[in-house]
């Protein structure tokens, strides 16, 4: 009980942070970016899908080595 109560009190934490950065600009802004990515990799994962199963393995691994490569880039960005 007392760990499904940490759990809830993060989740609240989580949603909170998260209502604080859609009351300003920056953090409204910061989430629009965040959406737009995710629906970039949504449409990338697809590609890679539908190449990846017709015999186009190659254009579906370079596809994901260039996103695997951007994703490095990004967290290693910030040392």
């Amino acid at each position: 009980m007392m760990l499904l109560s940490r759990f809830s009190r993060k989740v609240n934490n989580g949603f909170e942070v998260v209502k604080r950065r859609l009351n300003n600009e920056k953090g409204a802004e910061l989430m629009e970016w965040i959406g737009m990515t995710l629906v970039v990799i949504a449409i990338l994962g697809a590609v890679i899908a539908f190449f990846s199963d017709g015999g186009g393995t190659e254009i579906g691994q370079s596809i994901m080595d260039f996103i695997n490569k951007q994703i490095e880039n990004l967290t290693n960005s910030g040392e």
